[in-house]
């Protein structure tokens, strides 16, 4: 894996653990909204490809869940 690619599956990895404290300690219940993609960039000082990667690895896990349209949603 090249360094670059490396460095990305960091950031993402940081960003998912990011958003997973987020969802834990913000005490949010399945079913319950995250803020935007832009938003949780910004909360979270990254870029929104970052956080995008970091929704489809919590998504694989099934801690959120993304509704096409809707928004992206804490996992049940």
């Amino acid at each position: 894996m090249s360094e670059e690619r490396s460095h990305s599956a960091m950031l993402h990895s940081i960003a998912a653990d990011s958003v997973r404290k987020m969802i834990v300690e913000g005490g949010l219940q399945p079913g319950e909204p995250l803020p935007s993609e832009g938003s949780l960039a910004e909360q979270l000082g990254m870029g929104r490809t970052s956080i995008r990667e970091a929704l489809k690895l919590l998504t694989a896990e099934g801690f959120v869940e993304v509704r096409r349209g809707s928004g992206v949603y804490v996992g049940s």
